[in-house]
């Protein structure tokens, strides 16, 4: 069983295309099969998945959690959000790794993937061997778990760790020169493209 990507999709920093024209749910599962290969191979075996708020992501996040399963891996869905609570989850619930399905601020018709170790980025040469084990078929077996988890909360809790705005109550804004004397502020919030919505509406609550 091999897998050959479109040569467009594969990039220096994530796997990314136009859905339906050159991405494809394969390519989901193909990249979870390779994938594990790669987390065995290194020795690990836990990873957190997470997609954005596009048609397309359900079906491809599904695609790509089915075959790290079948490769052995521990997979913990966080859900969907920002790419960055993708990120905060890997350290989070100690995983070995992550990957967010997103198009990030490319148009709605196109989706992709981007990859991040605990340890190290993942990137270059690292997404063009992920090609390489799918075109032979170099891929592990094994029989893999599924959590899902909601780490929103968590999440917002950690932004709001280094938010002065939020700490108002505690009294540290009367050291702070800058914020006197104290005044209403006016906040613009930018949700992309939607997926970090409910997170911005329970953080905007909390300051």
């Amino acid at each position: 069983m091999t897998h050959k990507f479109h040569p467009s999709i594969i990039r220096a920093y994530d796997i990314r295309g136009i859905y339906g024209q050159t991405l494809f749910d394969a390519d989901a599962y193909f990249l979870g099969k390779a994938f594990a290969s790669f987390l065995h191979k290194s020795g690990k075996k836990k990873i957190s998945v997470a997609c954005d708020g596009r048609l397309s992501s359900p079906v491809l996040k599904n695609e790509l959690i089915n075959a790290l399963i079948e490769s052995g891996i521990e997979v913990i869905d966080v859900g969907m959000g920002p790419t960055p609570m993708l990120y905060f989850s890997v350290y989070f619930l100690n995983c070995d790794a992550g990957i967010m399905v997103t198009g990030s601020h490319n148009p709605r018709d196109h989706n992709g993937f981007k990859i991040t170790l605990k340890d190290r980025p993942f990137f270059g040469q690292d997404i063009l061997d992920l090609a390489k084990t799918a075109a032979v078929g170099d891929f592990s077996e094994g029989l893999g778990s599924l959590d899902a988890v909601d780490i929103s909360e968590d999440y917002i809790e950690r932004l709001l760790f280094d938010c002065v705005l939020a700490q108002s109550q505690s009294g540290l804004l009367d050291e702070l020169d800058e914020f006197e004397p104290r005044r209403k502020l006016k906040i613009a919030w930018d949700a992309g493209n939607g997926a970090a919505g409910e997170i911005m509406k329970r953080l905007s609550s909390r300051i």
